[in-house]
């Protein structure tokens, strides 16, 4: 389920999920959504330099990871010290 994707005029892919109702495994759910987001850019014999970044937003209404504290949680598919895959 995609509830809003938005293409940016720089070619970045956003996709924004709200969730409800909790998700069993969310991390690999969103996991694939961004990994389908990101195939979805690039045919047969094509570069992988076509790839675009795609940011998943994900806004749910109960905790996602229960005890934790926090209302904003951030991560990352590259390496942060150097920004790069």
């Amino acid at each position: 389920m995609l509830d809003v994707k938005v293409k940016t005029e720089t070619g970045k892919v956003i996709d924004i999920e709200i969730q409800v109702n909790p998700v069993l495994n969310i991390g690999k759910w969103l996991s694939f959504y961004k990994s389908k987001l990101i195939v979805e850019q690039i045919g047969e014999g094509e570069s992988y330099s076509v790839i675009q970044q795609v940011i998943c937003i994900c806004i749910t209404d109960y905790e996602l990871f229960p005890g934790i504290n926090e209302h904003w949680n951030t991560f990352r598919f590259y390496n942060p010290q150097i920004s790069k895959l």
